[in-house]
């Protein structure tokens, strides 16, 4: 006959699973209990990622890995850039790594390859990101007002763009307003 035995999923681990059968008139034992390890899958998250990035710029990529129950796992990531291993990070909770585009690039698409390495009862995992590195950055500003008075507002619309036109999201950007040789900030977002 067959039994269907479920891990719980909250285990994981090196388990013997044993049979005993008693009944009114005879007891009997398993001789010979099975062996079974318990792994756990495990899924990576990082932030601080980039579709476009300046050539010179810089980004810090934090990320951390957990298991299937969401609880953060310690252990060792392996970072690549273009397929070449640039770091091994062993960490506790999360990790953090540093990516300088270099000055020379103009419109190269960086690979970054994330690996978790796994350690015992919990699988290897990866995250991958593309970034499209830029050499120069374009700033046009529009508004729907050109002639105003003192004391009025203004609405601007600021659009940041590489030298190739493709929009580079999620920068931090000043307005400054010069008259007489004097720089003053005006907005900033």
């Amino acid at each position: 006959f067959e039994l269907s035995f479920e891990v719980p999923n909250d285990i994981t681990g090196k388990y013997n699973v044993s049979v005993s059968s008693i009944d009114d008139y005879t007891e009997a034992i398993c001789e010979n209990p099975q062996m079974i390890e318990a792994w756990s899958y495990t899924h990576m998250s990082l932030t601080g990622s980039l579709e476009y990035m300046l050539s010179g710029e810089s980004v810090i990529l934090t990320g951390y890995v957990v298991d299937d129950l969401g609880g953060t796992l310690d252990g060792t990531v392996r970072v690549y850039v273009d397929e070449e291993l640039k770091g091994t990070i062993d960490y506790n909770g999360t990790f953090e790594f540093n990516y300088t585009a270099p000055n020379t690039y103009d419109n190269v698409t960086v690979y970054l390859e994330f690996n978790y390495v796994g350690k015992k009862y919990y699988l290897p995992c990866s995250e991958n990101i593309d970034i499209v590195v830029f050499r120069n950055a374009t700033i046009e500003i529009k508004s729907e007002k050109n002639l105003v008075r003192p004391e009025d507002s203004i609405d601007l619309y600021v659009n940041l763009t590489s030298d190739k036109g493709y929009p580079i999201p999620g920068r931090f950007v000043k307005i400054y307003v010069i008259v007489d040789g004097v720089k003053d900030v005006v907005a900033e977002g």
